[in-house]
């Protein structure tokens, strides 16, 4: 998975550049996953370019935390922008 938002932070580097935004990847412990490298990266990219895209101020931060979990690997994207409410204030989706 840190393989994975690397590469979504090259990936969206002109975007970061342009809204001067920064992307902080942390990790907590062993994130690595058997998945389809291109689709969880995919997945990945689309989250943190909504983050992106919903930062309006310049010089913030979009942090993807990577978490290892019992049996899976929690990821946390955050940024400053409107967001969406988290899933358990917002009802079912």
């Amino acid at each position: 998975m840190h393989l994975a938002a690397q590469s979504v932070r090259f990936l969206l580097d002109s975007v970061l550049q342009q809204k001067s935004l920064a992307i902080d990847i942390r990790q907590q412990g062993d994130v690595n996953v058997e998945a389809v490298p291109g689709e969880t990266r995919q997945v990945l990219l689309n989250l943190v370019r909504n983050a992106c895209e919903a930062s309006s101020r310049p010089g913030s931060h979009v942090t993807v935390t990577l978490t290892e979990r019992a049996e899976d690997v929690e990821v946390t994207v955050r940024g400053s922008g409107v967001g969406h409410r988290p899933a358990a204030d917002a009802g079912a989706v």
